[in-house]
C-alpha cells in the first residue's frame, strides 16, 4: 500500500510537471496533446458546455487555445477570457484572429478577477486543475456573476470504448485522479460552501462519458 502510494505520488508530481509545460512554455503544442489523448474529441467535449451557456455575457476562466470563445461568439455571445499563461493567450489570440474574430483576453489568476460584481450571466471552466476548488475562485466567480447565474465546471471526461486509443488515454485519466470524478460527490461540497446550489453531472456521449458541476448562484 505504502509502494503504491509513493508510486502515485510519483506519478502525480510527473503529470503535474507535463500539464504545467504544456500549458506554458509549450503552449503552442496544446491543440495536438489534447487531441492525441483524447483520441480526437477534445473539442467536442468542450463543447458540450454551450447549451448551458444562453449569455448574454459568458466569463470564461482558463481560455486555453480559445476553440470555446470563438464558438461562443459564433453563437453572438458576448465572452470574456482570462488565463493565467500569457503563452497560452498569445496562442488563442492568433487562433481567433484567423478566424476574424476579436477576442477579449485578460492574463490574470482566477482568484483575482478584475471585472466588476454581478457583470455576467455564466462563468465557465473546462478541465480546469485544482483552481477551481480554491474557495478565492469560487468567492470570485460568485461576486461577478448575477444573481441567480450560473458557473458550469467541465471537470473531465474519458472514452468508453475499447480500441487502443481509447485504453491507452483511460489509464492517463486514471493515473491522474479524473476517473475517480465518476464515483464520488464531493467535489460539489466547495461550490455549495461558496454560495452556490451545485450538482454533479454525468453526461454519455457517443463512447465518451464527461462529468460537469452545474452550480447556481443564491
Amino acid at each position: 500500500m505504502t509502494q503504491n502510494l509513493g508510486t502515485n505520488r510519483f506519478l502525480d508530481t510527473i503529470l503535474q510537471q507535463i500539464y504545467y509545460l504544456l500549458y506554458h512554455q509549450f503552449a503552442w503544442t496544446y491543440d495536438w496533446v489534447s487531441a492525441a489523448v483524447s483520441c480526437g474529441r477534445w473539442q467536442d467535449w468542450i463543447k458540450v458546455t454551450l447549451p448551458f451557456l444562453t449569455g448574454p455575457r459568458v466569463l470564461e476562466l482558463g481560455h486555453g487555445p480559445g476553440h470555446l470563445h470563438a464558438a461562443l461568439q459564433g453563437r453572438q455571445i458576448s465572452v470574456v477570457g482570462i488565463d493565467a499563461s500569457a503563452s497560452m493567450g498569445r496562442v488563442a489570440r492568433r487562433v481567433l484572429l484567423r478566424k476574424d474574430i476579436l477576442p477579449i483576453l485578460v492574463n490574470g489568476y482566477a482568484q483575482f478577477l478584475s471585472f466588476k460584481s454581478e457583470s455576467f450571466d455564466q462563468v465557465v471552466a473546462t478541465f480546469p486543475s485544482d483552481y477551481i476548488f480554491d474557495p478565492l475562485t469560487l468567492s470570485e466567480a460568485r461576486r461577478v456573476l448575477k444573481q441567480n447565474g450560473k458557473l458550469i465546471v467541465l471537470l473531465g471526461a474519458w472514452n468508453t470504448n475499447r480500441n487502443l486509443c481509447q485504453k491507452l488515454t483511460g489509464w492517463l485519466l486514471r493515473t491522474s485522479g479524473e476517473h475517480a470524478l465518476e464515483t464520488t460527490g464531493r467535489y460539489t461540497d466547495p461550490f455549495n460552501k461558496a454560495g452556490f446550489k451545485a450538482e454533479l453531472k454525468l453526461l454519455d456521449q457517443v463512447e465518451s462519458r464527461l462529468v460537469l458541476i452545474l452550480a447556481e448562484r443564491y
